[in-house]
């Protein structure tokens, strides 16, 4: 996608309000980026994040706040991006939109920033709005804002913008209290996401240009000069580097916390080989980067990694294009500065996402693109402004970049849409990439979750056939067919991933086996093993208290079901049961809170709506089931016998004989 030029006289730049620039990036991108607030939570690590997280969920204390800094969740190590989630979820609840917004919030007070930091170090306010817009508005960001566990993106690259605004200061006026400052944001920024310990080395690009702060010397005479405009307090190339010694010790301490943070990651994804596999793959995905940066079109959730074999033709094109624009780059880089920078940036910012050092199933991603685009963004921006500069009028260079921004936001809001749900995400996901397997996985839960089970078990399957020996999709395949009470279909899986699957599920299928067999003293032998195995498996200790219901121990089940929900205070299926058990057990007051808990997480759980009108009924609070009763007639406008259990209610001003409470 060509980008275009804006005016960039220099002798127009006090006509230029920065903040009222910063301003407006800020509201537009934000308007852009608004319709993620309608988009729900996704099951690709949001529940592990945020929706079944205690340390999100439960309300903040000293206690939630000493986890959240000292815990990794989901291999990660990030202090300041789990802080926010809690402070989200208790302004605005378990709710999707409020973490959205605060997602879309930070992106758009990050392209500001950068608007802003962008000015200061190279002087040419309007190039920098350009780059900035871009920047913001590009479709490759969509991954990073409408994808709620990736708060760690927006949250790094909002306090990336504030080292280099804090760094812009420090070159101008040198001393402790601005160099700490720099410190202490970038510091913020890789508790946020451990992504920028490359910063010591971007931050010594910015030296060479814009800063322009190395002073002349025979060796480092192939640098651009410094230029009034931009002059600081020049330094000799070893003092600049001397000066960002302490900034590579902070980058390593927070790699070194990375490492053993995700160490299992590591081991279980780092078997294949550098030369043969991963290497080739993050050539491949560097020229991806390139190409998506022209052509932000087909974006999806996941890529897998490459087949060396099959795509070695567009590895070696991407080799070629990556050493031929860093050729170009490198022979003009007196005359034009800004286009070896923006390249360096963005190989420098994308080593530590280039897979190389595999942390995940994946081959590379749009959100790896976020901090490299910035320095792709700047120099297009420069290149184009300059190549035009002499030959269309300021109007047409705006009107130009206006058409630019809304072909980019077009896109954007698109592809936002995809983020709307996970059935959502992953149809579009497998619409251009089949092969995988774990966005059949993924589509497969979102199925099951949507109660669609036949459609779940051929997706299943298709993992199965791609990864036979995936211990989840055996796992939920097996759980799906002891639900439909295939008993025979689901022992063969049952027996495999028993042998060779080390997760809570194997042993909890075991027992649900055994419960929808019939055999209880097996069923309930099995899952207090899974149970005594997996003792933090909220899954585990429910599927002991269904047993123990099955027997008919209600106090046992009472309290096997409360330990699932101290364990997962959302677990929806747990409550339920819990305040089913209270009921049989005479606790009709119990049971009526428990049951209305479940309608607090769950407002459309009819079972808990209608158990719920059954308790109060019990209860002999009959003005109340009357008013639970039409909750459910709303919601089931037919059904003739809440009909007729209202009018009995109404005739008789007395609780009405009925049905046992539904598990």
């Amino acid at each position: 996608m060509p980008l275009l030029p804006v005016s960039t006289r220099h002798d127009d730049r006090s006509a230029w309000n920065t903040r009222t620039v910063a301003a407006m990036l800020a509201l537009v991108t934000a308007a852009v980026f608004m319709p993620a607030v309608r988009c729900g939570f996704v099951n690709l690590d949001d529940n592990l994040y945020v929706y079944e997280n205690p340390v999100v969920i439960q309300p903040i204390s000293a206690d939630s706040i000493g986890k959240a800094c000292a815990g990794t969740f989901v291999a990660n190590w990030a202090p300041i991006t789990m802080l926010s989630y809690q402070f989200d979820a208790t302004v605005f609840g378990i709710r999707p939109w409020g973490f959205h917004l605060t997602n879309v919030l930070l992106h758009a007070a990050a392209t500001a920033l950068m608007f802003v930091a962008l000015s200061r170090m190279t002087g040419v306010p309007g190039r920098s709005a350009a780059a900035a817009l871009i920047f913001g508005l590009h479709p490759m960001r969509v991954e990073s804002v409408a994808w709620i566990s990736e708060r760690k993106d927006v949250l790094s690259v909002f306090f990336l913008a504030l080292t280099l605004l804090a760094y812009d200061q420090f070159t101008r006026r040198p001393n402790l209290g601005r160099y700490l400052t720099v410190v202490a944001m970038m510091a913020a920024s890789l508790a946020s996401k451990a992504t920028l310990v490359t910063l010591p080395l971007l931050l010594l690009l910015c030296d060479i240009w814009p800063c322009r702060r190395i002073a002349a010397a025979r060796t480092t005479s192939w640098l651009p000069p410094p230029v009034a405009e931009t002059a600081r307090p020049t330094v000799t190339l070893r003092r600049t580097i001397l000066e960002k010694v302490p900034l590579f010790a902070v980058a390593i301490a927070f790699t070194w916390i990375t490492v053993l943070a995700q160490g299992d990651a590591l081991d279980d994804n780092m078997h294949r080989p550098l030369v043969g596999q991963r290497l080739p793959n993050a050539i491949f995905a560097t020229g991806f980067y390139l190409w998506r940066f022209a052509v932000p079109l087909n974006l999806i959730p996941y890529y897998p990694p490459i087949d060396p074999g099959e795509s070695a033709i567009w590895v070696a094109v991407s080799a070629a294009v990556c050493f031929g624009l860093l050729a170009l780059a490198v022979g003009q880089i007196r005359s034009r500065p800004y286009l070896a920078w923006g390249l360096a940036w963005f190989f420098v910012s994308l080593l530590p996402v280039s897979q190389i050092v595999q942390t995940g199933g994946h081959g590379y991603a749009d959100r790896y693109s976020y901090i490299p685009h910035l320095g792709l963004c700047v120099a297009a921006v420069w290149a184009v402004a300059d190549a035009c500069a002499a030959t269309l009028p300021t109007l047409v260079s705006v009107t130009a970049l206006v058409g630019t921004a809304a072909l980019l936001s077009t896109l954007t809001v698109a592809q936002i849409g995809v983020w709307k749900d996970s059935l959502t995400l992953w149809r579009h996901c497998l619409a251009h990439e089949p092969r995988a397997a774990l966005p059949h996985y993924n589509f497969a839960c979102a199925l099951s979750d949507a109660r669609d089970k036949a459609s779940a078990e051929v997706e299943y399957r298709r993992v199965l056939a791609i990864e036979p020996m995936d211990d989840d999709s055996i796992n939920a395949l097996a759980a799906l067919l002891i639900e439909q009470r295939r008993f025979a279909e689901a022992r063969p899986l049952i027996e495999a991933a028993s042998r060779s699957s080390g997760k809570p599920m194997a042993k909890v299928n075991v027992a649900l086996l055994a419960l929808g067999e019939g055999r209880l003293e097996d069923a309930v032998d099995a899952a207090a093993k899974a149970v005594a195995a997996f003792p933090d498996d909220a899954f585990a200790r429910f599927s002991l208290g269904k047993v123990l219901t099955a027997m008919s121990e209600h106090a046992a089940a009472i309290e096997a079901y409360g330990q699932a929900i101290r364990l997962d205070p959302n677990h929806v299926a747990a409550r339920n049961n819990l305040a089913t058990a209270l009921a049989r057990s005479g606790r009709h007051d119990e049971a009526i809170s428990a049951f209305r808990a479940v309608l607090a997480i769950d407002p459309e759980s009819l079972a808990a709506r209608r158990n719920l009108a059954l308790s109060l009924e019990e209860a002999g609070r009959t003005a109340e089931a009357i008013a639970a009763w039409r909750a459910v007639l709303a919601r089931q406008p037919d059904d003739r016998q809440v009909i007729a259990r209202i009018h009995t209610l109404d005739a008789r001003g007395t609780p009405a004989s009925g049905r046992r409470n539904e598990q």
